[in-house]
């Protein structure tokens, strides 16, 4: 995380001159400084956050959304649905099952 902050703050240097750079090296800076959150620069801050990511990839890794007949699927087979189905009420399910993932008692 902390490679990343710098790299993001170094990146926004080329602010000014990003109309002169062809665009692949501009879309890259792009993604690289608008796309991403440093990490803060108080140490207790960003373990905080470190242990926060590593939290909620924890809780998704692991979660399952169940229907009423007990059919559960993990994330990827949410997101299998969402990539693929044109059926609005299994979209709609997939998408309420995810975000319950998600919440915590």
């Amino acid at each position: 995380m902390a490679y990343m902050a710098q790299a993001i703050r170094a990146g926004r240097r080329f602010d000014p001159i990003l109309a002169e750079l062809d665009e692949s090296t501009r879309r890259q800076l792009h993604l690289l400084v608008l796309d991403s959150t440093p990490a803060p620069d108080d140490p207790a801050h960003a373990a905080e956050l470190a242990r926060l990511g590593t939290e909620m990839e924890s809780i998704y890794g692991k979660g399952k959304s169940c229907d009423a007949a007990d059919n559960c699927r993990d994330l990827l087979a949410l997101e299998e649905v969402m990539g693929h189905s044109r059926d609005s009420e299994e979209l709609l399910a997939a998408w309420q099952g995810w975000h319950a993932i998600g919440r915590q008692p």
